[in-house]
């Protein structure tokens, strides 16, 4: 089969007919954010029993207040609200880094969640010890 003005054989693409669909920024957020609430309710089920998560773009904060906030913590209705763009942004991480990237995205979960149950953040990490 002959393919426009060149009259050259048409050929396939070099990466073959299917190709994965590139990841949206947004999307790799939340794979990330859901990958780390599943570590903390295996980690500490009785507690994270009921909690909502939400992820907004940005903080609806007044402009009066230092800083922008990464999370809002609501105990009375067990309610995260994860911000993306100030974790994503101004996370002080190196461009292209996906680890750190993920790093970043992992800890402020971890703080949220700490902050909602009333713990120390640093005993919901990793590679600490279970959940007592």
């Amino acid at each position: 089969m002959l393919h426009g003005r060149s009259r050259r054989v048409h050929r396939s693409l070099p990466v073959g007919p299917i190709v994965a669909r590139k990841r949206r920024r947004a999307q790799a957020f939340n794979d990330t954010v859901i990958a780390m609430l599943d570590y903390l309710k295996k980690l500490a089920p009785q507690e994270l029993d009921g909690v909502t998560v939400t992820i907004h773009a940005m903080p609806d904060q007044p402009s009066d207040l230092p800083g922008v906030a990464r999370f809002q913590v609501d105990k009375a209705t067990k309610t995260i609200r994860l911000f993306r763009i100030p974790i994503e942004r101004l996370g002080h991480h190196h461009p292209g880094d996906r680890w750190y990237e993920r790093m970043i995205i992992e800890s402020v979960v971890i703080k949220a969640v700490a902050e909602l149950i009333g713990t120390d953040p640093w005993r919901l990490m990793p590679g600490k010890e279970p959940w007592i």
